[in-house]
């Protein structure tokens, strides 16, 4: 058990209390600062660090418009998810005005339900604008004069950089900080050489990134005008009616009005009408197997990894932060191993996301994910196919469930994979090679720029 002894008058000093303020690797931290030059984040920005706010849901006339409104959810180190759950309008906007994000702009997560969350950076792009912040996040507008922007947000990525923000935050419900201690962190002040050095691998990591949503569009783009979906979308249901025989319900022993919609029947007659003819997905399976149920309370800090819904994105298989389980336990479940090549697929919550198992990712499913190695079709354009409308609009109406959303594993071999001709499917796959290795290289680059700059907190530039 680690302890540290702390005088009563250096508590009063800090005004803090709690024992976590005073664990040994902070203690540790602050006499590593010591030793190299910093200065207080405050002292290197332009306007006094803020947080956004929330215009009143009540006020519809603060919704609707086109101003991303980032919250937690949204923010990841170095890059902001794209799924928003509102939208601002100009109205809305100049109520929380002083937090209107521009270019260079960094934002940092600043209260979450545990430290994983909070301490996540990014910089604004011009590509992210319009958009302004909730409460959960702080605004950090850069000196550039006095310091190098991408160097600073590598910082505040790093390991050093989050320490000292989760130094300074405090655990009630949440755990969060404030806008003050937010400008107490001590940041390196390293010659603008070496931070010119960071700035260039981040940037040409950034440059990477783009590349691969490029690739990932033009292989979109080359499958939706191959099955003549491109900027296709059914059009909405007139009326909230459907008229369908009793034998249909019975068929599909459904009878709820969802699965009716037109939008369905819309997708299944252009599957059905392509030029190349389709198959039941079942039939393309070679193998398959469902998770198996691990119990939260067997995890482990090293181990087998498990591979939880939350790791299955869209077209990735994402294992920077899994749970693992030890040897003994991962042989329980040993035919859910997975394999270069396999598909997996979430069956619960967000249901229909499906990524390809690349080379050197190892792990087993979680339950509620299903294993799919398939034969005679290529399994990167098979993935895209899933998470595009092709799939998604299947799998949705397969769906059931209160709370959360749920589908077998029977349903998901029911539904229809148009069958596209090999030379297609080598024209696609190549995009998307090419896309995923230019998504390796830019977080190579961002994890080498930002050990970099560990390695100089350590040992000095």
């Amino acid at each position: 058990m680690q302890t540290s002894i702390i005088k009563y008058s250096e508590t009063k000093k800090e005004d803090r209390l709690e024992s976590e303020y005073y664990q040994k690797k902070f203690q540790i931290l602050k006499e590593q600062f010591e030793k190299i030059e910093s200065k207080k984040l405050s002292d290197l920005v332009l306007k006094k660090i803020t947080t956004g706010h929330t215009p009143s849901m009540k006020n519809d006339k603060f919704y609707g418009g086109y101003t991303k409104f980032i919250k937690t959810d949204n923010l990841r180190d170095n890059y902001i998810k794209d799924k928003f759950s509102h939208y601002l309008s100009d109205l809305g906007n100049n109520e929380i005005k002083s937090t209107i994000l521009q270019e260079g702009d960094i934002i940092t997560t600043i209260i979450g339900a545990t430290h994983d969350v909070i301490a996540r950076s990014c910089i604004i792009r011009k590509n992210m604008l319009p958009a302004n912040i909730n409460q959960n996040i702080c605004l950090i507008r850069v000196d550039r004069n006095k310091i190098n922007l991408e160097f600073l947000n590598t910082f505040l990525n790093s390991k050093y950089g989050k320490m000292w923000l989760h130094y300074f935050s405090r655990q009630t419900e949440q755990v969060n900080l404030n806008c003050r201690e937010v400008g107490q962190i001590q940041i390196p002040l390293f010659s603008e050489k070496f931070q010119k050095n960071i700035e260039d691998m981040v940037l040409k990591a950034h440059a990477e990134r783009e590349n691969a949503n490029t690739l990932t569009k033009e292989a979109q783009t080359l499958l939706e005008k191959e099955l003549g979906i491109y900027e296709w979308t059914p059009t909405k249901q007139k009326l909230n009616t459907s008229i369908k025989k009793h034998s249909e319900t019975t068929q599909a022993n459904r009878i709820d009005a969802e699965y009716y919609q037109e939008k369905y029947d819309a997708i299944l007659k252009k599957i059905t009408s392509y030029k190349g003819g389709y198959k039941a997905f079942g039939d393309l399976i070679v193998d398959y197997s469902t998770g198996f149920a691990f119990d939260s309370k067997s995890y482990t800090s090293e181990g087998v990894p498990v591979i939880r819904i939350n790791n299955i994105k869209k077209g990735e298989l994402d294992l920077t932060k899994p749970a693992f389980v030890n040897q003994k336990i991962a042989d329980l479940a040993i035919k859910d191993s997975v394999n270069i090549n396999d598909l997996l697929i979430s069956m619960s919550g967000t249901i229909g996301n499906c990524c390809k198992v690349e080379k050197n990712q190892q792990g087993i499913i979680n339950q509620r994910i299903i294993r799919i190695k398939i034969n005679d079709y290529n399994q990167d354009v098979l993935t895209l196919l899933i998470n595009s409308i092709i799939g998604s609009l299947q799998l949705d109406r397969i769906g059931t469930g209160g709370v959360q959303t749920n589908i077998s594993s029977k349903d998901i071999f029911e539904i229809l994979i148009p069958i596209l001709d090999k030379k297609i499917q080598d024209e696609i796959a190549i995009k998307i090679t090419n896309a995923h290795q230019a998504r390796q290289e830019s977080k190579r680059l961002l994890e080498l720029a930002k050990s970099t700059v560990e390695h100089a907190i350590e040992h000095g530039e």
